[in-house]
């Protein structure tokens, strides 16, 4: 069974000044859209920029909402790296806001952002840094609120 990761950074024992990126693992990713086949919501996870989730093609994959469920193993994250698709921009996120919820109480999810974010349509890498650190959480999900041609796509 292939292991399913979420690019996140980690602070390492705890310490803000030793943080180093680590490919966290996720137990899970859900959609609220449907995929195409061959492109469902775990290829968003798995740690190969080459494969990727993508929204069914023949209809608007927006808004859409992937779900990012962690195990007991994460114990904390404190940023998140998007990784749009590697060839054309088709999909690409450009307008996020970013809830998540903790072990403690994982059906109370936070907003992560003051305001909706806009990211360009290309093919960069996002990087988001959490205010503050989020202790054993317990699902990060992603609100894709706008994407290039209406649809929705993740490689990381």
């Amino acid at each position: 069974m292939k292991k399913n990761y979420f690019l996140l950074s980690m602070a390492l024992l705890g310490l803000n000044t030793l943080a180093q990126e680590y490919k966290m693992p996720v137990q899970s990713v859900t959609s609220k859209q449907p995929s195409q086949p061959g492109n469902e919501p775990v290829f968003s996870a798995d740690g190969i920029l080459t494969t990727m989730y993508h929204s069914k093609w023949n209809q608007s994959g927006i808004p859409d909402q992937l779900d990012f469920s962690f195990s007991n193993q994460v114990k904390s994250i404190k940023s998140l790296i998007y990784y749009p698709r590697q060839t054309g921009t088709n999909g690409n996120w450009t307008n996020v806001e970013i809830l998540y919820s903790t072990k403690d109480d994982p059906a109370n999810f936070k907003t992560a952002t003051a305001t909706a974010l806009t990211w360009a349509g290309d093919a960069t890498s996002k990087k988001f840094e959490f205010d503050k650190e989020i202790i054993n959480p317990a699902v990060i999900s992603i609100k894709v609120n706008a994407a290039v041609g209406s649809f929705s796509n993740a490689a990381e």
